[in-house]
């Protein structure tokens, strides 16, 4: 007699997993991947400029000079870490004169030199980005 092997089925789990593993596998192609970081990017040079200042004090008037090969098209000068005086657009190379009394606090109360001293000052360029310019003043 003739015995014809009897042939094997899936089971029903087999086949849930095999239409799992082909809805991932289809999913993964469509799926865009993620960009990696390129560090020599203009956005990564951009971000990490360092801000370069020369800043005078004359008793009265804070001199300050723009010593970066780029403009600061938005700057925020910061005396003491109180009082802050926010630029418009300061070229490069140009150099600014302000006024101490331009200076306010939180409180809209003005830099007064001849109450308080100037310690210490602090340049952030916001636009474009860099990383900030610190000085002290004797």
């Amino acid at each position: 007699m003739n015995q014809t092997p009897a042939k094997k089925r899936v089971p029903w789990w087999g086949w849930a997993l095999i239409v799992l593993l082909a809805i991932g596998f289809l999913s993964s192609l469509s799926t865009p991947r993620r960009e990696t970081k390129n560090t020599n990017s203009s956005v990564a040079k951009e971000t990490s400029r360092q801000t370069q200042a020369k800043v005078n004090f004359t008793g009265t008037q804070f001199v300050i000079t723009n010593a970066n090969d780029f403009d600061w098209e938005e700057a925020e000068i910061v005396i003491n870490e109180k009082y802050r005086y926010k630029t418009g657009l300061m070229k490069s190379g140009s150099t600014y004169e302000i006024g101490a009394g331009q200076f306010t606090d939180s409180k809209d109360n003005r830099f007064n030199p001849f109450e308080t001293k100037p310690q210490e000052i602090r340049v952030y360029v916001k636009n474009p980005m860099s990383d900030d310019w610190y000085g002290e003043l004797n």
